[in-house]
């Protein structure tokens, strides 16, 4: 089975996906860039104010100890000057007593663990007055200071992701327009409408698509054109010698008309021919509403007057099969109620519908034929309380030539196919459960309502 993929959830996804991927690449590198600017500024800063201590720096810092202590107020900066017997003589108020370097060949910058903390320290020695220094500031201080701007820019980031994620649903969706007219201009096609499909607008990757479909209309043109007219030439040819073999049939019983066994036999070859002929004008009804060779008389009919016309006339065959008709539709507030319909052919169907559940719903059984309507359709329902059909079967009722095994009930498998190529040259619909309120069959044409 397979599973439906939208494009524009898709292309929508994968943006998103390169752009945060984008995004997280950009965050690395600013952090990167970020933490290796600060560094270098910190570690400037420290080996300058480290040479300022050791005195090489005393004219351009004349206050460096007041200087070194703002620092230490705001950067956390620590420092430790000691003399040549290894002896503390300076530091800020919050440095360690011991110090940070044990041990150290030239002026350089070390990462130490002191005081449960990760510091970075530059240590540098005076050769000439014999003491050295050493400055340190908490790697933490840094990650502080370099938080503000790498959040800065992840709520930029943000932002930009949020316009670029609608930015891309608002392009996707444009762009996708001429594909969803190409699938509602597909999804309006049926057997009676298989003219090429000619979009305004191709998109160029959809293109052989369409070529291809349109092609395959071409084909179902042909396959249609050649059924219809082999079913209809078929049905002419049978009709002529069907009715000259009923005819023969006819002047034979009647010639024979005092021998009884002759006469059971030809009155059993004539139902057979009167089937055959049922089902050649079967054929030609259905050959005719395939080819749109019926053309429908549309007018505005009132509903309960034609209904009532259609149970009049089904009447007799109901007596007959000794079935009850109930016509629900006079006991319903329709007044005023009109579809535009033809009048002829949705007769017609009305009538196979009621034909059906007599001949099907099984001996005694009742029929009834309402009506329910919105404000935008009308839907005529014929239900019985008979044996009904199982689920398989009531799947497939509609299906040419399909009739129900076991049901010891003649007929051509065809009435109710007619009826839903009515329906649709009503721009409705058969629809056939099983009815929930009568206990058989439910049959319905739904059609949409002029008023």
């Amino acid at each position: 089975m397979s599973t439906a993929v939208s494009l524009k959830s898709q292309l929508i996804k994968s943006s998103l996906f390169i752009s945060l991927l984008c995004a997280i690449f950009g965050f690395v590198l600013i952090c990167l860039s970020v933490s290796y600017s600060s560094d270098e500024v910190f570690d400037e800063l420290l080996e300058s104010n480290a040479h300022a201590l050791l005195g090489e720096n005393s004219a351009a810092y004349p206050d460096i100890e007041h200087s070194l202590q703002y620092l230490n107020d705001e950067m956390d900066i620590e420092y430790q000057v000691y003399n040549q017997s290894d002896q503390l003589i300076s530091k800020t108020e919050h440095a360690p007593t011991v110090a940070f370097v044990d041990q150290f060949d030239h002026d350089s910058f070390y990462n130490v663990w002191q005081d449960g903390r990760l510091w970075r320290v530059y240590a540098a020695h005076d050769h000439d007055q014999n003491r050295f220094v050493q400055i340190a500031q908490p790697w933490r201080q840094r990650i502080e200071f370099a938080l503000p701007i790498v959040s800065n820019y992840v709520g930029l980031m943000l932002l930009l992701i949020i316009a670029l994620a609608l930015g891309n649903a608002w392009s996707v969706r444009n762009n996708l327009k001429p594909l969803n007219q190409l699938r509602e201009e597909i999804s309006q096609k049926h057997l009676q409408n298989l003219s090429p499909i000619t979009p305004p607008i191709v998109i160029s990757e959809t293109k052989p698509l369409l070529e291809a479909i349109n092609q395959l209309f071409a084909r179902l043109i042909r396959a249609k054109e050649a059924q219809e007219r082999f079913t209809a030439d078929a049905s002419h040819e049978l009709r002529t010698p069907l009715s000259a073999v009923q005819m023969k049939l006819q002047l034979l019983q009647r010639r024979h008309a005092q021998d009884e066994a002759v006469v059971a036999g030809l009155d059993e070859v004539r139902q057979d021919v009167s089937r055959a002929t049922a089902l050649v004008e079967s054929l030609l009804a259905l050959a005719r509403l395939d080819s749109d060779a019926i053309k429908a008389d549309f007018q505005e009919i009132a509903v309960v007057d034609f209904l009532t016309e259609v149970v009049a006339r089904m009447q007799p065959v109901a007596q007959d099969a000794n079935v009850l008709l109930h016509p629900v539709f006079l006991e319903q507030s329709l007044d005023g109620v009109t579809i535009k319909a033809d009048e002829r052919l949705l007769g017609s169907a009305i009538g196979n519908l009621i034909d059906n559940a007599i001949n099907y719903g099984g001996a005694g059984v009742a029929v009834w034929i309402a009506v329910t309507h919105t404000s935008q359709q009308l839907t005529i329902t014929v239900s019985d309380n008979g044996v009904g059909v199982s689920d398989a079967d009531l799947a497939r009722l509609s299906e040419r030539f399909f009739r129900v095994l076991g049901s010891q009930k003649t007929g051509s498998g065809l009435g109710l196919s007619i009826v839903a190529k009515i329906a649709e040259h009503h721009h409705g619909q058969l629809l056939l459960a099983k009815s929930t309120q009568y206990g058989g069959l439910s049959a319905s044409i739904v059609l949409p309502k002029l008023k």
